[in-house]
């Protein structure tokens, strides 16, 4: 049975290990193919006219600032200098996110490599990984009650990040207390000390060693290896210190998938960084070049109302065809600038002939 187990386990992994892969290669992938498909269209100057409404939306002549030929440059060279810090800031946070991920990385793995627990200036975490003591069985209700045990805070439930502290002498534990031990399979046991016994010693210098006998609050018996537990195998005891939601994250972080998850995180964020920035620049340096064809008397604009389209040159205006009709100031306009003068006329109707000047 628990062959059968542990190749499932495997079967699982390589299973999530294949599909966490192939999502990681289409995202890229897909992600790519836009950014080069962005690249290609700015390069290609699809997006020049935007570009120049944006920059005659943004920036207005005005008296203290009087349009000149390098007039939409300056205004860009103003606004690129903003951009560089949101750019560093947006690097800064990406860089946050991908050292944290590497932290977190380094983390589970000394924690894996250490059986789970590392203690750091006498104080060591780790998370409780079974319901041993989440509930109270019905045979430890007494004793717990007399102790003043029975609340629900001193429950742990599972996968709860807990604090356990090293203890000094053997004389600092006392029944009720929770502490940590390793059971013979190495793992990492969180019960309470449910009883304590000494053995006499012939020398009165020395203390007569303490055992402990543990138990979780769920079961209703002690395992072999908690019967009687010297002081010398309890690592630490549990200070009442605990947090389910950073248990859990923990637990996923150490788990075989956590690990792979976090690479392939770190591959994701760092592709979409390198590759965002450069397309930044290869908008920057189109909207420059946009602005220097403003100020040399070139530009796009449409009118949305009447969706006319005109592209101004040194040389003059042309009007690029629509489907809706000109309203009569549209059309004396784009008569006037064609060479064309409007003739009054003393018709009831107020008509208004046109010929060439």
């Amino acid at each position: 049975m628990i062959f059968a187990e542990t190749k499932l386990d495997v079967v699982a992994l390589v299973v999530s290990i294949i599909v966490i892969f192939f999502m990681t290669i289409i995202f890229l992938s897909l992600f790519l193919l836009n950014n080069a498909l962005r690249k290609k269209i700015i390069i290609k100057g699809v997006d020049d006219e935007t570009f120049a409404k944006q920059l005659q939306k943004s920036c207005v002549p005005s008296e203290n600032n009087p349009k000149t030929k390098d007039f939409y440059q300056n205004y860009l060279k103003k606004q690129t200098r903003g951009q560089k810090v949101l750019s560093v800031l947006s690097n800064a946070i990406f860089g946050v996110l991908i050292a944290i991920l590497l932290v977190c990385f380094t983390f589970a793995a000394i924690f894996r490599a250490n059986g789970d627990l590392v203690f750091l200036n006498d104080k060591a975490y780790l998370t409780v990984m079974t319901g041993s003591m989440s509930e109270v069985h019905s045979d430890n209700q007494n004793w717990l009650k007399q102790y003043g045990l029975l609340d629900s805070r001193y429950r742990i439930e599972t996968y709860s990040l807990i604090t356990i502290e090293k203890v000094k002498k053997q004389e600092d534990l006392k029944v009720g207390d929770v502490v940590a031990y390793r059971d013979s399979n190495k793992n990492v046991i969180v019960h309470r000390i449910v009883s304590i016994t000494t053995t006499p010693v012939k020398d009165k210098n020395r203390s007569a060693p303490l055992y402990f006998q543990l138990r979780g609050d769920a079961n209703n018996t002690s395992t072999d290896d908690e019967k009687s537990l010297s002081f010398d195998k309890i690592l630490g005891k549990y200070n009442g210190q605990k947090n389910l939601g950073l248990g859990a994250i923990v637990v996923y972080i150490q788990s075989n998938i956590g690990l792979i998850a976090i690479c392939f995180a770190v591959l994701i964020i760092f592709f979409v960084s390198l590759y965002e920035d450069k397309l930044i620049t290869y908008s920057r340096q189109r909207m420059f070049y946009v602005a220097k064809l403003l100020g040399d008397g070139e530009f796009l604009f449409e009118s949305t109302d009447k969706k006319l389209q005109y592209v101004r040159r040194v040389r003059g205006y042309r009007i690029v065809q629509s489907e809706q009709p000109f309203d009569d100031a549209s059309l004396q306009y784009h008569r006037r600038i064609q060479g064309f003068r409007k003739i009054e006329t003393n018709d009831d109707q107020n008509h208004h002939d046109y010929t060439n000047k």
